[in-house]
C-alpha cells in the first residue's frame, strides 16, 4: 500500500500540529476514533482540514465545537502519555475564558467560556484525560505551546529544555517541573524522570528574552530541541548548528537506544523555520494505527540488590485479548537473549516475569514482547532487540 497520501484541501498555514486532529480510541484499543477541538486562530481553512483527513481514512471525527462541550485549543499545546495524564499550559484556560477572540468570515467570534473543571471534563469526555496537568506560561515564549519545551517519550519520561542559569524561560520552567514533580505522578505512582536538553542560544549568544534591546530576531529564535516528532522507530528533530547539534542528537540517542534520531535543519537560510516560532513537531501530526497493541512498563531502577531476582511488570492490551506476553533479558546489548513467559496475574492485561538476580556490575538489557490472539504481535521499546530497557547491578553512586 502507499506510505504516502496526499490530500487536496485549502489551507491558511503550515501548523498542522495545532490544526490538526486528536487519535483516541474506543475502550482504550477497540475502535479508532478522531477528535478536532475549535483551533485557536482566524484560519477557517485549517480549522477544516480535519474533516478532510478524516473523510479520506474513513474515520469517525467528534468535534468539540457545540455547547457545553466547545472547546478551543491548539495542538502545541497539548501532551498525553496515552493512559489518561495529559499536559498543557494555562494557555488553554485563557482561550476558554469567554470575551472576545477576533472577527472571522462570518463576524465575531468569542472564546468558550469555562470554568477548570469544566475544561477538564470535555478533555475526560472526548480525549480520557483523568488527569490533566496544566502549567504556568513561559514569559519569553510568545505562543505558549508547551511543545517549545518539553516532550514526552514514554509515559514515565519528559524531555525538557534547560538554559544556562537564571537565563531566558529557565527559571519558570523549573518551577513547572517542581510543580509536576511535587503535585503528580505517572500511571504507576512514582515521580515522572526528567531529561534535560540544553536549548542553543542564537549566532550572538543571546536566548529568547536575555537581550530584549537587540529585537526578537537578534535576541533569540526559539531554538528548541524537544519539538519532535516520532514516527514509528525514528525521531525526527529540528537542527541548528552542529556545537549544539551533537550534544542534543546525543542525549536523544541515550534516551532512545535503538530509536533511528534524525536531525533536520531549521535554521538555514530560506528554511529557517523557526524564526517563525516552531519547528518539526509543530508542522506534522499523525493518526494513530488501526489496530493498537499497547505494551506499557515502568523501566527498572539501578539496584544493589545481587540475590533476589528482579520482578517485570507489564500491561499488555488488544482489542482480541492477549495470548502470550514474553520478557527477554541479556546482560549485553549483543545478547544472547533469554526468554521468560510472562504470567497473567489474574485479569488478561497485566503480566509478570524475574529477571535471576545477577552479580555486581552487571548490566541487564532487556524488552517485553506480546501477542494478540488475533496474531498482531509487538515489542515495547519498539525497535527492540536492536533498543531495550536498562539497570545496573552494584553499589549506587549518586552524583
Amino acid at each position: 500500500s502507499p506510505k504516502i497520501h496526499y490530500i487536496e484541501a485549502d489551507y491558511n498555514n503550515i501548523w498542522m500540529r495545532d490544526y490538526g486532529q486528536n487519535t483516541v480510541y474506543k475502550n482504550d484499543v477497540e475502535e479508532r476514533l478522531l477528535v478536532d477541538w475549535i483551533y485557536n486562530r482566524n484560519r477557517p481553512y485549517d480549522d477544516l482540514v480535519p474533516e478532510y483527513i478524516a473523510s479520506h481514512l474513513n474515520i469517525d471525527m467528534y468535534n468539540t465545537t457545540q455547547t457545553p462541550y466547545d472547546l478551543m485549543a491548539t495542538g502545541g499545546n497539548f501532551m498525553s502519555d496515552g493512559m489518561g495524564t495529559a499536559f498543557s499550559s494555562k494557555l488553554i484556560e485563557d482561550e476558554n475564558s469567554g470575551g472576545y477572540a477576533w472577527n472571522g468570515p462570518s463576524g465575531d467570534v468569542y472564546y468558550p467560556n469555562h470554568t477548570i473543571s469544566e475544561i477538564e471534563n470535555i478533555m475526560q469526555e472526548f480525549m480520557g484525560i483523568d488527569t490533566y496537568i496544566i502549567m504556568e506560561t513561559l514569559p519569553y515564549d510568545g505562543i505558549h505551546h508547551i511543545d517549545m519545551h518539553m516532550k514526552l517519550l514514554d509515559e514515565s519520561t519528559l524531555l525538557v529544555s534547560e538554559y544556562p542559569d537564571g537565563l531566558s524561560d529557565g527559571p519558570q520552567i523549573n518551577a513547572n517541573i517542581d510543580y509536576i514533580l511535587s503535585n503528580f505522578s505517572t500511571k504507576w505512582g512514582t515521580p515522572f524522570d526528567v531529561i534535560r536538553i540544553p536549548s542553543p542560544p542564537s549566532t550572538s549568544g543571546a536566548f529568547p528574552g536575555s537581550q530584549p534591546e537587540l529585537g526578537n530576531e537578534i535576541d533569540g529564535y526559539y531554538r528548541t530541541y524537544s519539538n519532535a516528532v516520532f514516527v514509528n522507530n525514528t525521531v525526527i528533530l529540528p537542527t541548528y548548528y552542529e556545537q549544539y547539534d551533537t550534544t542534543a542528537m546525543r542525549i536523544w540517542e541515550n534516551a532512545l537506544p535503538g530509536y533511528n534520531i534524525v536531525g533536520i535543519d531549521c535554521d538555514s537560510g530560506d528554511d529557517n523555520i523557526i524564526s517563525q516560532s516552531g519547528a518539526i513537531h509543530c508542522i506534522t501530526h499523525s493518526v494513530g494505527v488501526e489496530d493498537p497493541l499497547i505494551i506499557s512498563h515502568l523501566p527498572l531502577d539501578d539496584t544493589e540488590n545481587t540475590t533476589e531476582p528482579y520482578t517485570v511488570e507489564g500491561y499488555l492490551s488488544h482489542r482480541s485479548g492477549i495470548s502470550t506476553a514474553t520478557l527477554i533479558y541479556a546482560t549485553s546489548p549483543d545478547g544472547p537473549w533469554t526468554d521468560v513467559v510472562m504470567l497473567d496475574t489474574g485479569n488478561g492485561e497485566d503480566f509478570t516475569a524475574d529477571i535471576p538476580a545477577q552479580a555486581s556490575g552487571t548490566v541487564v538489557y532487556y524488552y517485553i514482547s506480546g501477542e494478540a490472539n488475533s496474531g498482531k504481535t509487538g515489542n515495547r521499546p519498539m525497535p527492540a532487540p536492536e533498543g531495550w530497557w536498562t539497570f545496573n547491578v552494584g553499589e549506587i553512586i549518586i552524583d
